[in-house]
């Protein structure tokens, strides 16, 4: 009783500082007669402290349940009436989301779908997608998203999904980020749209893909949705078709860089940091492969930054080269690897390949990238070409004659594995029927990794058909890696290489541990704990990576690796360490079941 009057005292007290700051002001006007008048207008803060009930209940996304109110609930909630007499079960609700959702004609209606349940349901919302998420996740993500952005002007609503801050912000975002209803946020996903999925610089309209990501960081890895931020960075565009348009919702003019870019990018930091706390997880996303990689360098070393294109796809091939191993018969240092496509991803996979390769034999660095070639758009990297070739390439450049063409490449240097990476243009097939035969006449099993999205250098069909069916093959996108009929008749099922795999559990285990930053380590431990994952019998069926079906399991096995190594390291905050690690980190996971409002 003594708690609660003092808790009522404190909230007196606030309302009443918060009306003493109202000012107030005399209106003067004059009357029907000519004369002055005067009357006191007193201005004040809008003041609400009550149990959420009624409309007001069932119109707030975070607490309603639909027809899934109890009758006990809807009696004591003031819900009576306001609802159908029928009481549906969450299962049966998500049934019927299900029945509507196959209905629709196209994937671009069924994310309109989803989005518009999120808004009024949000752990309805998010039941289906986890019940459902290899049927969904290709609608709510990638490749869907990034055709929802094209049309984001078009189909926004002026919800409170993410905050928006632009250059005239500047100075200010202290502030803004104090507009966030949330106090607490373990999470930041942080774009600034200029190079969104295959579609290019999409300026603010990247912010569905934030909002896209976050949900597959909830379904996918548990983490809270009210702690997640998705955040755009409106610098303009160069996508002169969204500056013509009158329904772009940023600022209409070209994007802006250099140091006004990077001092608000700083401020940005900075500022999340001050407000939410330096161990808070933030997600570079859909940046410029150089301001990417430029803001990983910058920060990764004092603080928990991630960015997905880079590290999540260098970390999903890895795990796939890991797995592969238990079919080939043959260690990583026993391969030849052969890129071709965008270098900025591919170097990263290379470096990441090469620091495996070295923790695992003691090879020396230098020894283990003669393994490793690139193509780039003039040709084979090499020696001869070192005084064009970017610092960052120049230890790949081998001592070889030079070679204009990918085929000439597999003739010569004849690859075990051959990669695609993605680039600014379209990589589909690149990975030609001739380059594909090439590759099989000298593997048993020739490894093919097509990581372009939404079309891959090859299509599983295609590696499956130039290859006699001897390759394994590893595609971008969820619809690339469906299950394919060999001529002998038997079914072979490819694996996806999508980054889903990795940030929902690398995240958890950052944001569980309280990781003050992601370190390298934690990098190879998630490769490894998800080739780990895949089963015998997936590998029989051609799959390197367990089905995505199984996400919310690889997830927490993932958390549970990622924080061992931040304890391992002494990066960890959260102190002192869990005696059951996976168990205390799998309770904390969010559960999309609803809430029992009355017992």
């Amino acid at each position: 009783a003594i708690g609660l009057a003092r808790w009522a005292a404190r909230q007196e007290a606030h309302k009443a500082s918060a009306l003493a700051t109202v000012s107030s002001r005399h209106l003067s006007y004059q009357d029907d007669a000519g004369g002055d008048n005067e009357e006191e207008v007193i201005r004040q803060v809008p003041w609400v402290r009550s149990v959420m009930t009624g409309d007001v209940l069932i119109r707030n996304p975070r607490y309603n349940k639909g027809m899934a109110f109890t009758k006990e609930e809807r009696a004591r909630l003031h819900l009576q009436g306001l609802l159908p007499s029928a009481v549906l079960s969450q299962e049966l609700q998500v049934e019927r989301a299900m029945i509507n959702i196959r209905s629709m004609e196209n994937d671009l209606q069924r994310y309109v779908y989803l989005t518009s349940l999120q808004e009024r349901n949000e752990r309805l919302f998010y039941r289906v997608l986890v019940d459902h998420i290899e049927e969904l996740a290709p609608v709510i993500h990638v490749p869907t998203v990034g055709v929802a952005c094209q049309k984001y002007g078009i189909m926004f609503r002026s919800l409170q999904r993410g905050l928006w801050i632009s250059l005239a912000d500047r100075g200010n975002i202290g502030k803004i980020l104090r507009n966030w209803p949330e106090t607490r946020v373990d999470l930041v996903v942080l774009t600034d749209g200029e190079r969104v999925l295959g579609f290019g610089d999409l300026g603010v309209h990247g912010m569905g893909v934030c909002v896209s990501k976050l949900a597959m960081y909830t379904a996918c890895g548990g983490l809270h949705p009210q702690r997640c931020l998705p955040i755009c960075i409106d610098v303009g565009t160069n996508n002169k078709e969204l500056l013509d348009s009158p329904f772009y919702v940023g600022y209409h003019h070209t994007r802006v860089r250099g140091e006004e870019y990077n001092d608000l990018l700083e401020e940005i930091i900075r500022e999340i940091h001050q407000r939410f706390g330096t161990k808070t997880f933030i997600q570079f996303e859909d940046f410029s492969f150089e301001n990417s990689a430029r803001f990983l360098a910058e920060y990764r070393a004092d603080a928990p930054v991630y960015d997905d294109d880079i590290q999540g796809t260098a970390v999903v091939s890895l795990a796939a080269l890991i797995s592969s191993m238990h079919i080939t018969n043959k260690s990583l240092e026993e391969h030849s690897f052969l890129f071709a496509g965008g270098e900025d991803i591919g170097l990263h996979i290379a470096d990441l390949l090469v620091e495996f390769i070295t923790k695992e034999t003691g090879k020396p660095l230098s020894q283990v990238r003669k393994q490793i070639w690139f193509m780039d758009d003039k040709g084979l990297v090499v020696r001869h070409r070192a005084e064009e070739l970017e610092d960052r390439k120049i230890p790949y450049a081998h001592d070889h004659d030079e070679c204009a063409d990918l085929s000439t490449a597999m003739d010569v240097i004849k690859p075990t594995v051959l990669v695609g990476t993605p680039t600014g243009d379209d990589s589909k097939g690149l990975f030609t029927k001739p380059i594909l035969n090439k590759l099989a006449e000298n593997n048993d099993k020739p490894i093919i990794l097509a990581l372009s999205t939404p079309y891959p250098e090859c299509t599983a069909d295609e590696a499956y058909a130039y290859t006699n069916g001897k390759a394994i093959y590893v595609g971008g996108g969820y619809r690339n890696c469906t299950s394919v009929m060999l001529p002998n008749g038997k079914p072979y099922k490819p694996s996806t290489s999508t980054s889903a795999y990795v940030f929902p559990g690398l995240a958890l285990g950052q944001t569980f541990s309280g990781a003050t930053k992601i370190h390298g380590e934690m990098l190879l431990a998630t490769a490894k704990v998800l080739a780990n994952m895949a089963t015998d019998e997936d590998r029989a069926e051609g799959a390197v990576l367990p089905p995505f079906s199984r996400i919310r399991k690889v997830s927490c096995k993932i958390a549970k690796a990622v924080a061992g190594k931040a304890y391992d390291l002494g990066l960890a905050t959260r102190l002192p360490k869990p005696v059951n690690l996976f168990k205390d980190m799998k309770k904390t996971m969010f559960n999309p079941v609803y809430t029992k409002y009355c017992n």
